[in-house]
């Protein structure tokens, strides 16, 4: 996870999503990921984790699925 820049990675951990600031490695911790929380339990709060402690998914958007919004005046893909 060293290699991405900060800003370019979302990532789940405890069930929350979260938007990645900084990533270095510690001597002990191994890997430190300082976030700023995007889901909304977690929106505009800042934490860190660390790769010994938590398991950290990556979130791809190559991975999802577009899906076809039928509703009336597009309300279910509005932000």
């Amino acid at each position: 996870m060293s290699e991405v820049a900060a800003g370019e990675l979302r990532i789940v951990v405890r069930d929350e999503e979260s938007l990645v600031r900084t990533v270095r490695n510690t001597e002990r911790d191994g890997v430190r990921v300082e976030v700023t929380g995007v889901s909304p339990l977690v929106r505009d709060q800042d934490a860190v984790f660390f790769g010994s402690l938590d398991t950290i998914d990556r979130l791809d958007p190559r991975d999802g699925e577009l899906v076809a919004d039928d509703s009336a005046g597009f309300r279910s893909s509005r932000l």
